[in-house]
């Protein structure tokens, strides 16, 4: 029987953000796409962070609003494809 291996699930074109994207096109970007999280992007293109459905629901009970932007990788920018080529083996 052979071991599965992360590049056996991996989504090889994923929904990305940045830095500058607002919370609330990330909780959209999230919704639409039906997934819990989401990489984020350097404005160079290098993954900085991820942004998770938690990082969203911590800042929503903190009293804050999601039309904010925030520091750390919940705070996020525009969304789109990579364009990073996909990894040996996908």
């Amino acid at each position: 029987m052979r071991h599965l291996q992360v590049r056996d699930i991996v989504t090889a074109d994923p929904v990305t953000v940045t830095a500058g994207t607002q919370l609330k096109n990330l909780a959209g970007i999230l919704v639409s796409e039906k997934t819990s999280g989401v990489p984020v992007l350097s404005l160079q293109g290098e993954i900085v962070g991820v942004a998770t459905e938690r990082d969203l629901l911590k800042k929503r009970n903190s009293g804050e609003t999601l039309t904010a932007t925030a520091g750390r990788t919940c705070a996020t920018g525009r969304g789109g494809r990579s364009s990073r080529p996909k990894p040996p083996g996908t």
